[in-house]
C-alpha cells in the first residue's frame, strides 16, 4: 500500500500518477485508490500487476505507533514547490497540537520543518526510519517553520477499515 493525504489524490480519481525519482527509474506508475478518508486527511492507493508483485518484494516502511516526543529528531521527504526530492529534518514541537484539520483527528504531530506546496503526503520519519505520520499542512499565515503531520495512529485505523 501507498498512504498520502486525501488531499494529494483530490476528488475520487480513478486512479493517481505516481512517479518515482529519475534516479530510480524515471517510469510512472498508476495506482487504485481504495480507501479515502477526508476526514482524517488519508488515501490509501495499491499498485497493480507486475509492480505490485515487485514492490512487495522490496523493503517496506514500518509505522510507528508509539508516541512522538518533545524534541525528538525527525525527518521528511518530500517534492517542495515541485522542486524535485527533498530530505529536511527537524524536531517535533509538539506531540499533540490540538487542531480542527484534520477534521476527524484529535491532535497532529507538529515540527518546525519548513512545509511548503508539495511536501503534503510525505513521511515523518524517526531516526529509525520508521513513520510517524504524514505531512498535511502548515497553518495559514505561517512564515516557515511549522508544519502539522496526521500520526500514525490514524493511519492504523484506516488501514483497520480495510480488513
Amino acid at each position: 500500500y501507498v498512504i498520502t493525504n486525501a488531499h494529494v489524490i483530490g476528488d475520487d480519481p480513478e486512479y493517481v500518477i505516481a512517479k518515482f525519482e529519475p534516479s530510480i527509474d524515471n517510469k510512472s506508475y498508476n495506482l487504485l485508490p481504495i480507501m479515502v478518508d477526508e476526514g482524517l486527511d488519508i488515501a490509501v492507493l495499491k499498485f497493480t500487476g507486475d509492480t505490485a508483485r515487485r514492490i512487495s518484494s522490496n523493503r517496506q516502511l514500518q509505522l510507528r505507533l508509539s508516541d512522538a516526543a518533545y524534541g525528538e529528531k525527525v525527518y521528511t521527504i518530500g517534492n517542495p514547490l515541485g522542486m524535485g526530492l527533498s530530505v529536511s529534518e527537524g524536531i517535533v514541537s509538539c506531540p499533540d497540537r490540538t487542531t480542527n484539520y484534520p477534521k476527524k483527528a484529535d491532535y497532529v504531530i507538529q515540527t518546525d520543518i519548513t512545509i511548503n506546496h508539495g511536501n503534503s503526503g510525505g513521511a515523518l520519519l524517526d531516526m529509525n526510519n520508521r513513520v510517524l505520520g504524514v505531512i498535511t499542512f502548515f497553518p495559514n499565515g505561517s512564515e516557515g517553520g511549522i508544519g502539522m503531520c496526521v500520526p500514525s495512529e490514524y493511519i492504523v485505523k484506516v488501514l483497520n477499515r480495510l480488513r
